[in-house]
């Protein structure tokens, strides 16, 4: 970014602020650390935040000096002479909107999956910590949640409680919505007597159940050349 294109968007950003405790203000980032970033919000000293702050909503992958930032204002030239502002709680009451619009709604959000707990896993949205129960990881039985640890999924909001700090989300609310989709896909596309490509997924006494991507269907025993499990009579 060019010196004065920098300069006037400082300006710019920088013009609107209220200095009052708590607010949600706009920060303009002047310098970037492997661990650290940097920031003006128009007073004598720049904060410095830490870069791991900007990690729950996908931003530290894209971050530039120039860009704008909403940081929560926390302490105005304190005891030490510095300005502390908090990128982490400026996204934690903005992402209280999100859920309540996507419990209210069904839309979509994005959090990052933190690691394992008892009964499910936990999940950071924009600085709120959720809950992601087991029985709605995935909307097939997993053997293991490892694969999704350290990683950013879509999620719908199934119960929200600010009161009490509680989220509970489900994955496979949104993985139910695609499968539909693609169903819905297959139906129009497949006709009575079409050929189509399937994978077997598993064998009864009176036919095979084939995953055809998306639906299952059952080609009985009397249509199959395969050996089906038998019964023993002991």
């Amino acid at each position: 970014m060019e010196q004065a294109n920098f300069a006037k968007l400082l300006d710019e950003s920088l013009s609107t602020l209220d200095f009052q405790i708590g607010t949600i203000i706009t920060a303009v980032i002047v310098d970037l650390k492997s661990d650290w970033v940097t920031v003006q919000v128009g007073l004598k000293s720049e904060p410095v935040l830490a870069r791991s702050e900007f990690l729950a909503d996908e931003s530290d992958k894209e971050l530039e000096i120039g860009d704008e930032v909403k940081v929560t204002l926390e302490a105005i030239e304190d005891g030490h002479g510095s300005t502390r502002v908090s990128r982490l709680r400026a996204m934690h009451d903005e992402s209280w909107s999100k859920l309540e619009e996507s419990l209210s709604t069904g839309t979509i959000i994005k959090g990052y999956i933190t690691g394992k707990v008892r009964g499910g896993m936990t999940v950071e949205v924009g600085g709120v910590r959720a809950f992601l129960p087991g029985s709605l990881v995935d909307s097939r039985p997993l053997e293991s949640f490892d694969h999704l640890e350290k990683s950013f999924q879509d999620f719908k909001v199934i119960k929200l409680d600010k009161d009490k700090s509680n989220v509970v989300l489900s994955r496979k609310a949104v993985q139910e919505d695609i499968n539909s989709e693609e169903r819905e896909k297959i139906f129009a596309t497949i006709q009575e007597g079409s050929q189509i490509s399937g994978v077997i997924k598993n064998l009864t006494d009176y036919g095979a159940f084939v995953d055809l991507g998306g639906i299952d269907g059952l080609l009985p025993v009397s249509y199959t050349h395969l050996t089906l499990p038998t019964k023993r009579i002991v």
